[in-house]
């Protein structure tokens, strides 16, 4: 085995070189090499959010019952066959309106409803084939429903059909029709239908790149209080040469930081700390630090990885090994190459946490099967498999 000899500052620089540069996390996150990396990250970065992130809109004008007897008189409409009452029924049980919540008896009476035509029950029905709540997980059965519910016109439906053709859930990949079916629901006001349309324009796809058209859908859906469509709104006029407002893109981001989104307020810390759109000093410093610290104690990786650099680097605040470590710890856990990296280089220099060549050695390989080139280079050079 080759003698180790632990990288020094200087050689630490590959892993923080670009990363206050704005959308260098992104890259990182989704691993993108890509030439046009601003169009297709922020693509995938809203598909990645959308997919995930934020449950399916609820209709506000469903009347529910608020009492058990309110209940029980809709319960006996219910069961002499009429849809909309079952319907009713099945959203009485699902959220435990006037009764207690069971989502097993939810799925029955929305199924009596949607084998009727009833277009909402159709597609809450199939919201609960795709989560695998009340009934088993059933992707093929969620589209199912989802398309007998959009096409008579629903459109939380026509938004649910537009995600499950765009990221392949229960169907082929296909992101023109996704492209229809987020058209349709966004006509219709849904906000993340805007925000998905929106995002299909930045990255052309299923949809020629336009980012006219893709600021036209994205301020349409801030307007209703959508906080991911106000972040990559803001993304867009920052970074965007065809729509650039670099004032009205910062109001964007600082709102959708405001409102608790973690990649929102993430990439406001990064533009204090790049000092991109704002002067670079240290009240800024202390801005990029608490906005890091909001995103990273919601778990988002990059924020964690990017306070374990600030803290390391020393630049703009005090150097302190213990917190990078700390942070470093935080995003490593969640398998980020990088703070797996940089963990191995402090425990092999003793940094902020007692030397270990047998945990550095841990982290590195850690990181290199997570494709890390440096940790692979390195582990070659110490002749470890």
């Amino acid at each position: 085995m080759a003698q180790f000899e632990w990288v020094n500052n200087s050689e630490v620089q590959v892993i923080t070189k670009g990363k206050n540069k704005l959308l260098a996390d992104l890259e990182q996150i989704l691993k993108l090499k890509s030439k046009h990396r601003f169009d297709c990250t922020i693509h995938l970065i809203i598909w990645l959010a959308l997919a995930t992130a934020f449950p399916p809109l609820s209709e506000a004008q469903d009347s529910r019952p608020a009492t058990s007897q309110e209940f029980a008189q809709l319960l006996e409409t219910a069961k002499q066959g009429h849809p909309a009452a079952q319907y009713k029924v099945g959203r009485a049980y699902e959220n435990g309106s006037g009764i207690e919540k069971d989502l097993s008896k939810a799925a029955t009476w929305y199924r009596q409803a949607a084998i009727q035509g009833h277009a909402k029950a159709q597609c809450f029905l199939g919201i609960l084939y795709e989560n695998g709540k009340g009934v088993e997980a059933d992707l093929a059965k969620a589209v199912s429903w989802y398309l007998k519910s959009a096409k008579q016109g629903f459109r939380v439906a026509q938004r649910q059909l537009g995600k499950c053709l765009e990221n392949g859930v229960g169907v082929d990949v296909d992101p023109k029709k996704a492209a229809v079916w987020y058209r349709k629901s966004a006509e219709q006001g849904i906000s993340p239908a805007q925000c998905d349309l929106g995002a299909l324009y930045v990255g052309g796809i299923g949809v020629e790149v336009n980012h006219l058209e893709a600021q036209n859908w994205l301020e349409k859906s801030p307007s209703n209080g959508f906080a991911p469509a106000k972040y990559f709104l803001g993304l867009l006029l920052t970074e965007s040469e065809a729509v650039k407002d670099l004032e009205n893109g910062r109001k964007y981001l600082i709102e959708a930081a405001k409102d608790g989104f973690a990649i929102a307020q993430f990439h406001l810390g990064a533009l204090y700390l790049d000092g991109k759109l704002l002067d670079r000093n240290a009240q800024n410093a202390q801005n990029a630090i608490l906005w890091m610290r909001k995103a990273a104690d919601q778990g988002h990786t990059a924020a964690q990885f990017e306070l374990g650099n600030i803290y390391f680097r020393g630049e703009v605040v005090p150097e302190d090994f213990e917190k990078a470590f700390d942070w470093f710890s935080k995003a490593a856990r969640q398998k980020n190459a990088d703070a797996q990296f940089s963990l191995g280089v402090l425990y092999g220099q003793g940094k902020g946490v007692a030397r270990s060549t047998e945990k550095a050695i841990m982290w590195m390989r850690q990181a290199a099967e997570n494709d890390h080139s440096e940790a692979k280079k390195l582990l070659r050079q110490w002749g470890i498999n």
